[in-house]
């Protein structure tokens, strides 16, 4: 049966007819079988209004016929359509997804004074189904293009070159700093080592000769049986005027600190060693005028003082003939042991300083320092210390005779 005369064999179906339609379509319920008879009726009647309208014109060419011809679709027609797109279109998102989940790469992260360099990369990606041209967004570093089957994806992906992407975010200091701060220690031990062997220098910057008193002198040199050499003489005593000093006792201890612990740190003045009677003997005797002091060559520990105390002002020993200013002290380096040191391997706590003569080896020292509290503090002991070794002498030499900043010359 053609498509062109389904609606005459509907209408002019007999009812045998009908119901072997109804077994043909067990899908059509009651309502929607009627429905399509009804449609077929109207259908069947609207073409023969037009075979008929179209007989008329024929017989009657000035005649003219107008008219619209309303076509309902079937209501189940909608439903399906909708639900064929939602397929369509759920399927299309899915593959979207997958598409992006695999191919978009991690954008580079590239940090500041990091510079770069670009290159291009082309992926082959192939699909079992084929599908409408698809544009994927992408950021600014990546472009990604799907077309047909199978999809071909352009990337564009930005590489990274790393000159130095470390950062140092401790604010520890470095060794050039350490250094600094050692040197600055151990230039102002040897300044204060250098002030307190001044106080035992007649220095005319810190004496009163319009206020003076002698003292006379027996010495008599020469070992026990022979003859001795007796000399008398006379010495003088000044005041003494410095005002850094109120007191002898301040004097003494200004000499200890700075220049007995110098060369031993755990000095104590207790009389067991030649330090402490040359203390006692140089600050803590006390002689007037009128006494005489008895001295001799044999005897170590008899000592002219240095210092006294007079009507409660302080006198210290004046020698005109080896008198100088304070001035010429330091200039012409009147002021303590001739030798050289310099530092090295320093660190927060602990730095080596060298000590060392630029005409010999021997008595050149490595003494260990180490910060104790807050405090420097020098192990010039035979458990810390030793002896350089000699070519870290020949090197110190050398840096002393081109002019290195790094030797510090007493």
């Amino acid at each position: 049966m053609s498509k062109n005369n389904i609606f005459d064999f509907l209408e002019n179906s007999e009812d045998g007819e009908l119901e072997m339609i109804n077994r043909l379509t067990p899908d059509l319920n009651d309502d929607q079988f009627e429905r399509i008879l009804e449609m077929s009726k109207r259908k069947r009647n609207a073409m023969r209004n037009t075979e008929r309208n179209n007989i008329k014109m024929n017989s009657n060419d000035e005649e003219m016929v107008s008219g619209v011809e309303v076509y309902k679709r079937p209501r189940w027609i909608k439903p399906v359509t909708m639900a064929a797109s939602f397929v369509l279109l759920g399927c299309g998102i899915a593959f979207g997804i997958h598409l992006m989940r695999n191919l978009k790469p991690t954008p580079p992260v590239i940090e500041q004074g990091v510079s770069t360099t670009s290159e291009t990369t082309t992926t082959a990606v192939t699909t079992d189904e084929p599908v409408s041209t698809i544009i994927v967004p992408a950021d600014k570093n990546q472009t990604t293009i799907v077309t047909g089957m199978p999809v071909e994806v352009t990337t564009t992906t930005v590489a990274v070159t790393e000159e130095d992407t470390t950062i140092n975010t401790e604010t520890s200091i470095d060794e050039p700093d350490y250094k600094a701060e050692c040197e600055a220690w151990i230039r102002n031990k040897v300044r204060k080592r250098d002030e307190a062997l001044e106080v035992l220098y007649s220095i005319t910057d810190h004496v009163d000769l319009n206020d003076t008193f002698t003292i006379d002198v027996h010495n008599e040199s020469g070992g026990p049986g022979d003859i001795p050499v007796i000399s008398d003489y006379t010495i003088t005593y000044a005041r003494y005027t410095n005002p850094q000093f109120s007191s002898l006792d301040e004097i003494r201890d200004f000499y200890i600190e700075n220049y007995l612990r110098f060369l031993s740190p755990d000095w104590e003045y207790d009389g067991s060693d030649m330090d402490s009677h040359y203390v006692k003997r140089y600050f803590d005797t006390r002689i007037q005028p009128g006494e005489k002091i008895e001295i001799n060559s044999w005897n170590k520990y008899d000592i002219i003082p240095v210092y006294t105390e007079y009507n409660g002002k302080i006198y210290t020993l004046y020698a005109k003939e080896s008198a100088m200013t304070d001035a010429e002290y330091w200039a012409e380096k009147q002021h303590g042991i001739m030798w050289c040191c310099a530092v090295d391997n320093c660190t927060e706590d602990y730095f080596e300083l060298y000590e060392f003569y630029s005409n010999s080896n021997e008595g050149s020292w490595v003494i260990p320092c180490v910060k104790i509290d807050g405090e420097w503090r020098m192990q010039r002991d035979e458990e810390h210390m030793w002896q350089m070794p000699e070519d870290l002498w020949q090197e110190l030499c050398e840096k002393l005779n081109n002019g290195s900043s790094d030797i510090i010359i007493n």
